[in-house]
């Protein structure tokens, strides 16, 4: 093999030196990715303040289930009064007569339950289990035995009343659009930067003014702050939060709507995050992940943190997305009223944290909804066995009624004469006072 001459080996290796001395010097951007592990934890809350929430299902219908009960109790009260309630359903307790039966048969309490059976009743004239109980002459104990899973639902429905979880499925559409879009009616526009102001005061307490700072106002808008195109980007800037299938095209600018880039993010997150189950414990646990990347200060004074992003050299100059490589600028800075309290008070973890304890509220509610459902459902089983055969459930109560114990054969032999025999109600069998068993 040729020995090549050391002499042009080391004059080629100073041209190729000099060529990259004088290799084009390119504006300093953001590397890519800088930002992704704040992304990806901003990315969780978003895509759980844009998930879908109605609550949980009933299984059971209850209004209805108490409807048949009210309306079996009415009509075991007797034909008359039935129809006397069916006569007053448009009015008030107060203003039925004193010798109207269905009066007489409910109390004021339970009026609006005997309406719901005289409407029910109304509405299925001549329904069969109906039509069973009217026809029957009760025994008054079979009556009492009606009357009592009734008196029950009364008490039952107000209990469902008092559950009623529909507000609280309502509060946590409402907190979970707050902290996803703020104080927009619809998210359909993303003017990260008002007129006449600029990146860095929005996004951040620029020289410590936090005047201009509305950082924290919304998911949307943080994300914008965090990840959105920053003038002159080019291929490593726009990827400064996450590689997407189509680059930020918008700079941030006073003024300008960014919606289509704010989309291409928010879509994003539902690749970057967990599928969402919507409940307290998960709301809980991404806040305390935010909570724990912000609040880690980012210079060795200590004195930048709650920062959501990178900062840009010492962050005096505040979130301005112009910073140098490592150190680009794009971040958040959340202002001090909102971070010296526990937990911190941005308006966004607020509204995700009282969404969290509506979503509980709902859970609790909800489940003794279910619990009062299974037994309504239990009640109604009894009254359509009773109404099977009234005389059955008294027949097998009296049957099962605990009876005398037949005398023991250990007991009788302690009594040896006719007179203290017959005196502890045993049979003498004998011919004398003390000749026998």
């Amino acid at each position: 093999m040729p020995q090549q001459d050391p002499g042009r080996i080391g004059l080629a290796a100073f041209f190729l030196l000099l060529c990259a001395s004088f290799k084009p010097v390119e504006a300093a951007e953001a590397t890519a990715a800088n930002n992704a592990e704040a992304y990806a934890t901003i990315c969780a809350l978003v895509a759980i303040a844009k998930t879908p929430y109605s609550g949980p299902k009933e299984d059971i219908a209850d209004s209805d289930i108490i409807d048949v009960i009210a309306a079996v109790n009415l009509t075991a009260g007797g034909q008359n009064v039935t129809a006397t309630a069916i006569e007053g359903l448009e009015k008030k307790y107060v203003q039925l007569d004193e010798s109207n039966s269905a009066k007489q048969a409910c109390t004021q309490q339970a009026w609006g339950f005997c309406k719901k059976g005289a409407k029910y009743s109304k509405n299925h004239n001549g329904k069969e289990v109906l039509l069973k109980w009217a026809n029957q002459k009760l025994k008054k104990e079979t009556t009492n035995q009606l009357h009592r899973p009734a008196r029950e639902a009364v008490l039952l429905e107000d209990d469902i009343a008092n559950k009623d979880f529909s507000k609280d499925v309502e509060t946590v559409r409402k907190k979970l659009k707050e902290a996803l879009i703020g104080k927009e009616a619809t998210d359909s526009v993303a003017k990260t930067i008002p007129l006449g102001k600029t990146r860095a005061g929005t996004c951040s307490s620029q020289a410590g003014t936090e005047t201009e700072n509305i950082a924290g106002a919304s998911l949307k808008q943080d994300v914008m702050r965090l990840c959105g195109m920053h003038t002159g980007d080019s291929s490593g800037g726009l990827k400064v939060c996450a590689k997407l299938e189509n680059n930020p095209a918008v700079a941030l600018t006073a003024g300008t709507d960014a919606q289509t880039d704010w989309v291409k993010f928010r879509d994003h997150c539902d690749r970057v995050s967990n599928a969402v189950t919507l409940n307290k414990e998960t709301i809980n646990t991404a806040l305390q992940n935010f909570i724990k990347l912000i609040s880690q200060p980012q210079t060795t004074s200590f004195d930048k943190a709650f920062i959501l992003g990178k900062i840009h050299g010492t962050g005096n100059t505040g979130c301005d997305g112009d910073g140098a490589e490592n150190n680009n600028g794009r971040c958040v800075q959340y202002k001090k009223a909102y971070t010296k309290a526990a937990g911190t008070t941005i308006p966004w973890m607020v509204a995700l944290r009282e969404a969290a304890q509506a979503i509980e509220s709902v859970q609790k509610k909800a489940n003794r909804r279910h619990t009062i459902s299974m037994r309504l459902r239990s009640l109604k089983q009894a009254l359509q066995t009773l109404a099977a055969d009234p005389d059955k459930t008294t027949a097998t109560q009296s049957a099962t009624k605990p009876q005398k114990t037949a005398p023991s054969a250990k007991a009788c032999r302690q009594h040896n004469t006719n007179t203290t025999c017959t005196q502890n109600n045993f049979k003498w069998d004998g011919n004398t006072e003390d000749k026998g068993t």
